[in-house]
């Protein structure tokens, strides 16, 4: 890793850890609207960073290009061929 790339991702970590250590307080009366907007603003203001926009766009471009059928040859196996 350089050294400009250690710093970007240890800004990431500390802003990521500050983000979670002040929004990590949920109230008994929060309805769940109110934990859904504040969960997606948390989402809305991590995603401007480029290393978390990255990672995600890796997810999505992986999931286009190799698809997993794996749960539906597990369900196959055990539905159609029986094993257990």
């Amino acid at each position: 890793m350089l050294p400009d790339e250690l710093e970007t991702n240890e800004y990431a970590l500390s802003k990521t850890a500050s983000t979670i250590q002040t929004n990590s307080f949920v109230k008994e009366n929060d309805s769940f609207m109110s934990l859904l907007k504040k969960n997606f603003k948390i989402v809305k203001e991590n995603i401007k960073d480029p290393l978390i926009t990255k990672f995600f766009s890796f997810l999505i471009f992986q999931g286009l290009v190799m698809p997993s059928f794996a749960n539906y040859e597990y369900y196959f196996a055990v539905d159609h061929l029986g094993i257990s």
